[in-house]
């Protein structure tokens, strides 16, 4: 039970070196099916959502998922967006902070980015709020 439409038998011919046309072609399917496609920020955000998930699930250590979730928020453009999923997220008020504390333990610092959180216990509760946010909306 799948869906089909011309442009999507059209793209479906054509070979992996055609980069132009199937650039031309992927707007017409996605237009023919009426795929919701998300803005970027709201892929970013929902991407970053998997990790975080796999944390409150314990199935990621910390700062691994902190790493991958700060990554994907700081590594891309999402926060030059004007509209963006987080800002009306009470828990992404220290996310910067906790991504310059993500750093300070990345290289070697972790006793410096004690200014941001009093404890370790506190930088992952912080995260914890993120991720949290991160799930319910994604």
């Amino acid at each position: 039970m799948g869906s089909t439409s011309p442009a999507l038998a059209e793209l479906a011919g054509l070979s992996k070196g055609a980069a132009y046309e199937i650039r031309e072609i992927v707007p017409k399917v996605v237009d023919e099916l009426a795929i919701k496609v998300s803005t970027l920020p709201e892929a970013i955000f929902r991407k970053a959502g998997h990790p975080a998930r796999a944390f409150l699930a314990g199935d990621l250590e910390f700062l691994t998922a902190a790493r991958e979730v700060t990554d994907l928020l700081f590594g891309t453009a999402c926060w030059d967006f004007a509209e963006r999923p987080d800002v009306e997220l009470d828990s992404f008020g220290d996310i910067t902070l906790f991504n310059e504390w993500v750093y300070t333990v990345d290289n070697g610092f972790e006793d410096d980015g004690w200014y941001f959180f009093k404890s370790r216990s506190d930088a992952e509760a912080c995260f914890r709020a993120v991720a949290a946010a991160l799930t319910n909306s994604a």
